[in-house]
């Protein structure tokens, strides 16, 4: 069964599940325009800062209730030194699951929850050249509440409309 919802604002058929998620780790979006040009290289998939800290993109999925398909956040993990250079030695491989999974901390800040970076998380490679799929440790967290017993078909349509019509 595939997703669609007719938007509340628009009044169009949204088809299909876009996924969502900034071009970049929160800890890269709040330093200078200068400090981002000369400490810190962005890419569409990994990020370096200082050649200190190491962030990949991943996709949060959030299983919806009656559908095979998830709504997906995409979202930037900080990884030690040692798990971003195996993720990094294993980017280009089409079989890479066997790798990892590595400890992360979320960073990026998500709307809808309540304080997201930081949180803990599991980064795990897919095969095929597909990013890392993302899990969330805090069981007390809203995100991992979502993430572990499926949002509503309610849920995901608001997410979707409100990300497409922001206020």
């Amino acid at each position: 069964m595939s997703f669609s919802f007719q938007c509340t604002t628009c009044n169009e058929i949204h088809k299909g599940l876009p996924s969502f998620g900034p071009d970049a780790p929160h800890s890269y979006d709040i330093l200078s325009d200068l400090d981002q040009e000369n400490k810190a290289v962005l890419g569409s998939d990994n990020c370096i800062i200082e050649n200190e800290y190491f962030f990949v993109r991943g996709r949060l999925e959030l299983p919806i209730h009656g559908f095979d398909r998830s709504f997906v956040w995409l979202v930037w993990c900080s990884l030690s030194r040692e798990s971003y250079e195996l993720w990094a030695d294993s980017f280009d491989k089409l079989e890479r699951e066997h790798i990892g999974p590595f400890f992360g901390w979320l960073n990026t800040d998500l709307p809808f929850y309540e304080n997201t970076l930081n949180l803990a998380t599991s980064v795990r490679l897919v095969d095929g050249g597909i990013r890392p799929s993302v899990d969330v440790y805090e069981a007390e967290h809203g995100l991992y509440f979502d993430q572990t017993n499926r949002i509503s078909v309610a849920k995901a349509e608001q997410f979707v409309h409100d990300l497409l019509h922001p206020r």
